[in-house]
Parts: C-alpha cells; structure tokens; sequence
C-alpha cells in the first residue's frame, strides 16, 4: 500500500471518528433531560404531589400559594398535559437543544416569566397533527426542574383530558 493511500485512509478514520464522537456528545447530552422527564411523568402519573414540587421550578403565579396548594394546582395541570408514551416521543424522537435553539421566539419570555436564563434552558419540541409539544428543563445545580411542559400527551395520540 502506497504512502498517499495510507494517508487517505488515516483521515477517512480520523473523519469517522469525529462525527462519531460528535454524535455520542450530542446523545449524551438529551439523555439526562430525557430521563429526568420520564421520571417526572412517572410521578404524576402515580399522583407524587410532593416530589412533582420538587421536581417543578414553580411558576410565579403560584409562588403565593401553600405548598400543599402548588402540589394539588401542578397535579391537576399536568396531569392533562403529560402520559409516560408521549413523554417517551417527544424525548427520543423530537427535537432537542437549548431553549432559544428549539424556541427562538418564545425563549426570553418563558425563561423571564420563572426568573432564569434561557441559557440555562434545555428544550423538546415535537409537532404532530398541527400540535405542538413543548417540554423546557431548567438546569439548577447540577439537576434539571422542569419549567414547562405543554401538550405531550398528545404526541403518544392520547386525547388530553381537559
């Protein structure tokens, strides 16, 4: 084998290997949001009031509420809006990176309205039958609280129950 064909060779290798890792980095890095919102499902699913709480960067309008009150308001919100199939979707098959990525338009405005950064912001979006699925993770310490999760019943087909 000639010089030049080895050196081909080398950097088809070193090519392959680079957009191998490059796509090993960008797996990795849905794989903890995505867990952590099955885990979310999971829990308002079985009616955890109190670990949805912690789970939940509460929103301002119910700061002023008890926590037993936050804990009964999210239940019955979220309950409507999230199935562990859909969850499931959206997290393997929709879109995902940061929050003014996935959302340009409404990125600011979510993120000001909890008080964060968009920066530190992650983000789902699946559409689906002219439905949009929106699930934004705010990563806090080293954990991800959910922000806001929007119709992600419905990317599993499943009818909300409003």
């Amino acid at each position: 084998m000639c010089r030049r064909s080895k050196l081909i060779i080398a950097v088809i290798v070193a090519f392959l290997l680079a957009v191998g890792s490059w796509l090993l980095i960008r797996h990795n890095a849905r794989v903890a949001p995505s867990t952590v919102a099955l885990e979310f499902c999971r829990r308002v699913e079985s009616g955890d009031a109190s670990r949805i709480r912690e789970m939940t960067k509460i929103p301002a309008f119910l700061s002023e509420k008890t926590p037993q009150e936050q804990e009964h308001l999210l239940l019955e919100l979220l309950s409507s809006e999230i199935s562990s199939e859909g969850t499931r979707k959206l997290t393997s098959d929709g879109q995902f990176g940061s929050l003014s990525d996935i959302f340009p338009d409404d990125a600011d405005s979510w993120a000001k309205s909890f008080g964060v950064s968009p920066n530190d912001c992650v983000a789902f979006r699946m559409e689906r039958e002219g439905i949009r699925a929106e699930l934004v993770l705010f990563k806090s310490n080293g954990q991800y609280l959910i922000l806001r999760c929007n119709n992600v019943r419905q990317m599993a087909g499943e009818i909300s129950q409003s």
